[in-house]
């Protein structure tokens, strides 16, 4: 949570220093493309709680099923959200922002940005499982990774350096994308290379479960709504201020990323709380005594 705070911050520093249109753009541009993307990646919530419970159990048949289930329907909502975001930047650009140069950087950087989110959905989902799995640190690294090139990818191709050619507002989106799949390809070649806590098979993919797909949407639904309440809100609040032109947004902008350091990493300790009660739950599911006439 760190890291991901970190190069939020590292982005806007960068950004703001070509303009207050470049920071808008990136700004809103990355809110309209991530809001959405967050709230079905809380899938990731559902499929880290019975990833625990198995664990738990000790029932890695049904830890490795059901990641693998997660993992087809993360692929299908990453492709669908960058197709949607593709297609849909410069008409959701237009809906929010009047300065046509901000319209112009916005729909370029979140055309390029959707190839990323394409990447980012599994990858999500994934680390979700390999967390409730109790593997903490890959997901870490993953994101160490991913966000060390960002920040990299962000100072050679926004400004120009080291012979790159200068790309200002979609250097930043290609850095996020590059960034977005080099985390995916470190997620998902541990799950299927190194085969510890969580073994991906292809032929497990493949044998569509439509109880369990239900199940997890089952319990992923609520988390959701409550990311749909919180970034919606955000959205909205967003799209207020951008009506009050794009300095005052750009200065939002900034104000909002140093302060997501304060309450960012406490998202931490709910990760360790939900994957040891999921765990938890799961070993004592297996010493509960038999249902004896209808009794416990």
């Amino acid at each position: 949570m760190v890291l991901s705070t970190a190069v939020w911050i590292f982005d806007t520093a960068m950004v703001g220093r070509l303009s207050a249109e470049a920071l808008s753009a990136v700004g809103l541009g990355s809110q309209l493309a991530y809001t959405v993307t967050f709230v079905f990646a809380a899938l990731g919530v559902g499929t880290a709680a019975m990833v625990a419970r198995f664990t738990g159990a000790g029932e890695p048949e049904k830890v490795d099923h059901v990641a693998a289930q997660s993992f087809l329907i993360a692929c299908v909502i990453g492709l669908f959200l960058g197709i949607l975001n593709f297609l849909g930047a410069g008409f959701f650009f237009s809906l929010v922002m009047k300065d046509p140069r901000v319209i112009i950087l916005g729909t370029d950087y979140m055309r390029i940005v959707s190839v990323g989110i394409v990447f980012m959905v599994p990858t999500l989902v994934l680390n979700s499982a390999l967390r409730g799995a109790g593997n903490t640190r890959l997901p870490m690294i993953s994101a160490l990774l991913g966000n060390s090139l960002n920040i990299l990818g962000d100072y050679v191709l926004i400004f120009g350096h080291f012979g790159f050619p200068r790309l200002e507002v979609s250097g930043a989106a290609v850095a996020t994308s590059i960034a977005q799949i080099c985390g995916a390809a470190v997620t998902i070649g541990y799950v299927t290379l190194a085969k510890k806590e969580i073994k991906l098979k292809f032929k497990e993919i493949m044998k569509i479960d439509p109880r369990l797909l239900w199940q997890l949407v089952d319990l992923s639904l609520p988390a959701s709504l409550e990311e749909f309440s919180y970034s919606g809100s955000r959205l909205i609040s967003s799209m207020w201020i951008a009506n009050l032109g794009t300095v005052a947004f750009a200065a939002n902008q900034v104000a909002v990323s140093a302060e997501s350091m304060s309450f960012m990493p406490g998202y931490g300790f709910s990760i360790a709380a939900s994957t040891l009660v999921g765990q938890n739950l799961g070993s004592k599911e297996k010493t509960l005594p038999k249902t004896v006439g209808g009794s416990p």
